[in-house]
Parts: C-alpha cells; structure tokens; sequence
C-alpha cells in the first residue's frame, strides 16, 4: 500500500471514530442534559406562576381586610356615637352647644 493511501485511510478512519464519538457524546450526554434543563425551566416557569397567583390571592385578602377593618371603625363610632345619644337623653341634654 502506498503511504498516501494509508495516510487517507487513517485520516478517513479517525474522522469516522470522531463522529462517533461526538455523536455518542450528544445521544449520551447533551441530549438527557437538556431535556432536563427544558423540564427545569417549565417547573421553573410554574412557580413563578403560582408565586404569583398566591401573592394576588394574598393582596386581595389584604385589600379586604382593610375594608372590614374599616367597617368595624365605622361600628364602633356609630355605637359610641349612639352610647353618647342615649347619655345625653338620660341625662336631659342634647349634646350640643
């Protein structure tokens, strides 16, 4: 055989192990790499949404407590207001100048 021959030959050979191995490389390892990043991101992506949807949940449990606490003030100076009413009937005055 002459030695360009063997010279393609072994070049032609390497370049085939090459391939095989980059391809084994991919199927092996790239491959299950990024279908679990992919996974990962998507669970990723879910919490944020669901960190989300708690935290509306949590603003409008907020916002309605505020308007019950409002409402109770209000009672309670209505109540105050009416205790204040009957004192002054009971005590003969009118509450006023």
């Amino acid at each position: 055989m002459e030695l360009l021959t063997m010279v393609s030959l072994v070049v032609t050979v390497v370049a085939a192990v090459g391939g095989m191995i980059i391809t084994a490389f991919k199927v092996a390892i790239i491959s299950p790499l990024s279908k679990e990043i992919s996974q990962a991101t998507k669970a990723n992506e879910n919490t944020n949404k669901l960190i989300e949807n708690i935290s509306n949940e949590l603003t409008k449990i907020r916002e309605h407590q505020t308007v019950q606490e409002l409402k109770i003030a209000t009672l309670e100076t209505h109540i105050e207001y009416l205790r204040n009413k009957g004192a002054d009937r009971m005590l003969g005055t009118t509450g006023g100048l």
